[in-house]
């Protein structure tokens, strides 16, 4: 995948269509990882649940803000997964958004860990083609990575658009045992709503151009937490 930029330090970084389930209190919306398997040319499809909500939190400069949770269960494999998606109000990192993947794996994973996540494509339903985001990816931690989607005008208004009316994500995963994996994730009713209301908070899309429903999106519970107490996003430089 081509980027336009390269962002490099962060430092201080802190199967068949299925009826929605409800998770704690929430619809959870559809999931599935696709892998790699050497006996089956088509891969293998795990079936799995995200379910989204809208988190108010506390953004680096002081100011009340919100970001977008999304809980990504694959059961099959005992692999959990939050994607949080925030605005950045840091100066000193060229993104105009940062996505934060944040992996839960078990010890006898098949893969032994995930080693890349190389970008996020979106795509408008699970059997589309994906398009990616301008962005680029930086491996924080083993089993964090953090994703910074281009700040200049002309790849944010894109990386906007995708992001608040396209249906899926696609994340392309890289195995510590040199497999790939692609963990495809869906929107759906409840995850519609809150990415709506959260661009509309972040002035990013009109309110009135959003449906009603995005007005009273599923919030996350008090006390949910995406990010480590410190609040630090990072900082990135240019080479």
């Amino acid at each position: 995948m081509r980027h336009a930029g390269i962002f490099i330090t962060l430092v201080a970084l802190l199967a068949p269509a299925t009826a929605p389930a409800r998770t704690e209190g929430h619809v959870a919306q559809r999931a599935f990882l696709y892998e790699e398997d050497a006996s089956n040319p088509k891969g293998q499809r795990y079936p799995g649940t995200v379910v989204w909500c809208l988190n108010r939190t506390r953004a680096d400069d002081g100011t009340d803000d919100v970001e977008i949770l999304g809980k990504v269960d694959i059961a099959a494999h005992r692999l959990k997964m939050i994607m949080s998606l925030r605005r950045n109000v840091d100066a000193t990192l060229p993104a105009s958004h940062v996505i934060e993947l944040k992996f839960s794996l078990p010890a006898d994973f098949n893969g032994g860990g995930i080693s890349l996540v190389p970008g996020i494509m979106m795509k408008s339903k699970e059997s589309a083609k994906g398009a990616p985001l301008m962005a680029q990816a930086v491996k924080v931690t083993d089993g964090r990575f953090m994703i910074g989607l281009a700040g200049a005008a002309r790849y944010r208004v894109g990386n906007v658009e995708s992001l608040a009316h396209r249906e899926w994500f696609d994340l392309p995963l890289f195995y510590k045992t040199q497999r790939r994996g692609i963990l495809a994730i869906e929107k759906g009713i409840s995850g519609r709503q809150v990415f709506l209301a959260a661009f509309a908070a972040w002035g990013e899309t009109a309110a009135s151009t959003s449906p009603k429903s995005a007005l009273n999106p599923p919030r996350c519970a008090q006390g949910v937490a995406s990010r480590p107490s410190n609040g630090k996003q990072g900082q990135a430089r240019k080479a």
